[in-house]
């Protein structure tokens, strides 16, 4: 009779309960963006000209965020790349429980190419990645 060993069934088992799920619904109280947005402008606290490809000459283009779930006061942080590399960076206070914020990043003529903002919360994760382009 010949043996089964369960040890590496053992540890595929331990492995995949303690991998944390992505995709599963986040915790109560976990910041959760429920709109992002690269517009032209923010006007009464809502984002204006919203798109996805804007002309060089635009001068200026805001990014909009909505957030919930927040608890007290908390920030976010607006992180604009050109490509892959780091243009700009803001922390933004939030003050929930729903919070409206934008950041707002001037467009110069050496601008053109595809852009995007992350939303990043307090330990660095990703929230939410707004791309864009901009064109010549």
């Amino acid at each position: 009779m010949q043996k089964v060993c369960s040890f590496p069934l053992v540890i595929l088992l331990i492995t995949i309960l303690a991998v944390p799920a992505s995709g599963l619904a986040p915790s109560a109280g976990q910041l959760q963006v429920a709109t992002a947005a690269v517009c032209g402008d923010v006007v009464n606290r809502e984002p204006v000209d919203a798109g996805t490809k804007f002309p060089l000459s635009v001068g200026k283009l805001s990014c909009f965020t909505k957030v919930t779930e927040v608890e007290g006061s908390s920030k976010i942080t607006h992180v604009w790349y050109l490509g892959d590399k780091e243009r700009f960076r803001i922390d933004l206070t939030v003050n929930g429980p729903i919070w409206r914020t934008f950041s707002t990043k001037a467009i110069r003529p050496g601008d053109a190419g595809s852009w995007r903002v992350d939303v990043v919360d307090p330990a660095g994760a990703v929230l939410k990645s707004v791309p864009f382009e901009v064109t010549p």
